[in-house]
């Protein structure tokens, strides 16, 4: 019997979407308007079903990178932002693609009947890092950018998932249910030295490496609610950046180190906002309904 992970995005992968018609207009925030550099690519239902866009923050421009019946998420973006991985079902199950910065070269690298998602780009983009349920257990692999080479890097029997690699390329997070509930972990870029870096009955969710590879971001209702975490690469020196009664969740770097972005809002009703990490101002990206899993890149 195939196992499904019952928290946060696989469940929102499953779920009936409300249709999503937007128009960002403005970067709103405690200190008025803010300009920001790069680009965010996400993913949003703003012409119905869940596709995948990206915006350029100096001017707001949003471009519609995929446009298809199914649903587009997880984006990830190779290091020198050209190339963009992501999962989609438009081929029945949940498989990985990349395509061009644009959106054109829409390449399926994964073939098989089980779900291939959420992948993340090497530094170096010659690999892809993914969640794969296709040894009848949620584990973390392996491949090389043209879908050759499959490596198993996770083989337990709980959920391995939400796997990042690391900007120096030396390591990979990821979120497991091994211990009993979602907590981070951390490996060698090879699979080895396994080792757990939060310790909390609360779940513990989507680690995001700094561009320095020495701190990670991620999302945790240790409060009570989903607020946005930083810690040291090893687990020490959490800090809790947002404290909201909001779901804030799928925190993302930018690419100076400087601020992340992340989702906040309602499970249906979801703004991307960006955080200085020293200040903790925060501006919100005004929309109407659902935009998640931000991406940032130069």
């Amino acid at each position: 019997m195939r196992r499904t992970i019952n928290r946060n995005r696989l469940i929102l992968m499953a779920m009936v979407i409300a249709t999503l018609a937007m128009v960002i207009v403005v970067l709103k925030s405690d200190i008025g308007a803010i300009a920001f550099d790069g680009k965010i690519v996400f993913c949003s239902n703003i012409d119905g079903n869940r596709q995948l866009y990206v915006m350029e923050l100096s001017n707001n421009n949003l471009t519609r990178l995929t446009d298809n019946d199914a649903t587009d998420t997880s984006p990830s973006w190779s290091l020198d932002g050209q190339n963009i991985a992501f999962c989609t079902d438009r081929d029945g199950g949940w498989e990985i693609y990349t395509m061009d910065a644009d959106g054109s070269n829409q390449t399926r690298l994964t073939f098989n009947s089980y779900d291939d998602i959420d992948p993340w780009w090497s530094p170096d983009g010659s690999k892809i890092v993914f969640c794969s349920h296709r040894d009848d257990n949620y584990d973390i692999y392996v491949i090389n950018d043209d879908g050759s080479c499959e490596v198993r890097l996770t083989d337990n029997s709980s959920v391995d998932a939400f796997p990042q690699w690391s900007p120096d390329g030396e390591k990979i997070a990821f979120c497991s249910q091994r211990d009993g509930d979602w907590e981070i972990y951390t490996m060698d870029a090879d699979g080895s030295n396994q080792k757990r870096i939060t310790y909390d009955p609360a779940s513990d969710m989507e680690p995001s490496w700094s561009p320095d590879s020495k701190r990670i971001a991620f999302y945790s209702n240790r409060n009570g609610t989903n607020d946005i975490y930083v810690m040291d690469a090893d687990g020490t020196n959490i800090q809790a950046l947002t404290d909201t009664t909001d779901f804030d969740a799928y925190p993302c770097w930018s690419p100076d180190g400087r601020r992340i972005a992340f989702s906040r809002g309602r499970m249906l009703d979801l703004d991307i906002c960006i955080i200085d990490i020293h200040t903790l101002q925060t501006a919100r990206l005004e929309s109407d309904w659902y935009d998640m899993l931000p991406r940032w890149t130069r």
